[in-house]
């Protein structure tokens, strides 16, 4: 049985992607990007994959301060308000407004999950690759700059890696529930490692190759 993510090239679900995006933020209708919102919601809520709801808190914080700096952005605005204290005026529109463009973004967010989790970096790397081929008639040197994308996302998974590696083996050794252990394991290991790797990227991928 195909599965229909394997049928579907990675180019061709990136200009979906963006189709989708441009859609989106050309509406303002509240109730069409509110019945978005929770339809994305469920699925992030309820995806199969764990990888899904992985920096919630991160995403819920970035979405309230988006709201927030909407609805400031906002004051002024023709429309009863709904809110009034000292120099602080919030209006029905200007509330309005700050809702659409945080579920706009929210569902920008939960759409490049799912791209993200159904396709894989290395093949949308390889996708955006093809995309942006015609480029190359311009001289735009595209082929070098997918790979040098290639390559960045290679080291930030090696440096990943080998942080979630060096952090286990410290939880053994250690109580890194503790502040100060976590802030210690920050300068002894953390630290290092970033400054190797933006010295002498190269140790990265050759400590890569005699691992696997």
């Amino acid at each position: 049985m195909y599965n229909i993510n394997n049928m579907v090239r990675p180019q061709f679900k990136i200009l979906l992607y963006i189709f989708f995006a441009v859609l989106l933020f050309s509406t303002k209708n509240i109730e069409i990007s509110l019945s978005i919102g929770i339809f994305l919601l469920l699925i992030f809520m309820f995806y199969p994959e764990r990888k899904m709801r992985s920096g919630s808190i991160y995403i819920i914080i970035f979405l309230t301060a988006v709201f927030i700096g909407n609805i400031f952005d906002g004051q002024g605005r023709e429309g009863g308000y709904v809110y009034h204290f000292l120099f602080i005026n919030i209006s029905e529109s200007g509330l309005s407004d700050a809702l659409v463009k945080t579920l706009q973004i929210f569902s920008m967010i939960v759409g490049a999950k799912l791209l993200i989790i159904n396709t894989g970096i290395p093949d949308l790397i390889a996708g955006l690759g093809r995309i942006c081929s015609p480029l190359k008639i311009i001289k735009i040197p595209v082929d070098e700059f997918i790979e040098l994308m290639y390559l960045t996302v290679t080291a930030l998974n090696g440096i990943t890696g080998e942080i979630i590696e060096k952090a286990r083996i410290r939880s053994k050794q250690n109580n890194m529930s503790q502040l100060s252990e976590k802030l210690r394991f920050i300068v002894e290991i953390v630290l290092p490692l970033l400054i190797v790797t933006i010295k002498s990227p190269e140790k990265l991928f050759i400590q890569k190759e005699q691992n696997v």
